[in-house]
């Protein structure tokens, strides 16, 4: 049995699903602003302050992180 929609039902899901993807933009938003910060340069960094696609790419931070010599995964297990 299908009934028709009323058109404050129809207004009723509209702001629903609007409030629930400016919701799910504002949880996932952050985890890709620090991804993206991850793949650009410090100076990007400095001059932007919000970055969501680098246009400088670089891959300093990972080798900063993996060339330290007290960065290991035993490590990090040890002190758990």
């Amino acid at each position: 049995m299908v009934q028709d929609r009323t058109f404050g039902s129809r207004l009723f899901d509209t702001v629903n699903y609007a409030l629930l993807l400016l919701i799910a933009l504002m949880a996932v938003l952050p985890f890709v602003h620090v991804i993206a910060g991850s793949f650009t340069t410090v100076g990007e960094l400095a001059r932007k302050r919000f970055v969501l696609f680098p246009t400088e790419f670089s891959l300093d931070a990972y080798r900063y992180i993996f060339r330290r010599t007290s960065f290991s995964a035993v490590s990090a297990f040890r002190s758990a």
